[in-house]
């Protein structure tokens, strides 16, 4: 009898567990989505990573991650 009291209560907590945890991920990714800023994201013209505008560094219509991409960039072209 004792077994069978186990399995269910281990049955009954894995249920509980598995409905918290669909219910985090419902209400979680909306939150975490929300709580995204707007930015606006540009791709590095040397290595192309992708990295948000404000970090990025800029000449004209080209954008780099960092200076020295943007100065190979410029010495290549």
């Amino acid at each position: 009898m004792g077994l069978i009291r186990l399995i269910t209560f281990l049955l009954v907590g894995w249920i509980i567990w598995s409905m918290y945890r669909k219910y985090m991920a419902a209400t979680g990714s909306k939150s975490r989505q929300d709580k995204l800023p707007d930015k606006n994201f540009v791709k590095c013209r040397y290595c192309n990573v992708h990295l948000p505008e404000p970090e990025a560094f800029s000449d004209g219509d080209s954008w780099f991650c960092c200076k020295a991409h943007q100065q190979a960039w410029l010495e290549k072209h």
